[in-house]
């Protein structure tokens, strides 16, 4: 009697535990200390990457998520005037020997590239420079 009601509980268990695995995922909402930001994102396509946006020439582009791949990684290391920065180039970003990194070029398509350069010159320049 009491092994059957053992075998009962534990296919009980893994049922619910299965229903669990087979469930979509919910992250935890625990409110952080450091924002005041407690719950789910209200906007839940927020924090993944693709997206697109128009240029300056009014051409639709997919967003340039290439942050993590840029010059700036290696700013530290290079001669002052060849840093890049907010209103500045590096000549390393637009010089023909790195043009295989493709510092100057969005990702269209997996393998397929376009320059990033616009037809259209840019309505403020930078400011301080």
């Amino acid at each position: 009697m009491v092994l059957a009601q053992t075998a009962c509980a534990l296919a009980l268990l893994c049922q619910s535990v299965l229903a669990k695995l087979e469930a979509d995922e919910v992250p935890p909402c625990q409110p952080s200390f450091v924002s005041a930001d407690h719950g789910v994102a209200v906007c839940p396509t927020r924090h993944i990457k693709g997206g697109h946006m128009l240029d300056r020439d009014g051409d639709l582009i997919t967003w340039n998520d290439r942050w993590h791949a840029g010059l700036h990684l290696v700013n530290d290391g290079l001669h002052p005037k060849h840093r890049a920065g907010f209103a500045s180039k590096s000549l390393f970003e637009t010089s023909p020997s790195q043009r295989w990194r493709r510092h100057e070029d969005v990702e269209l398509a997996h393998g397929v590239w376009r320059p990033i350069q616009v037809r259209k010159a840019e309505r403020f320049p930078p400011l301080g420079v």
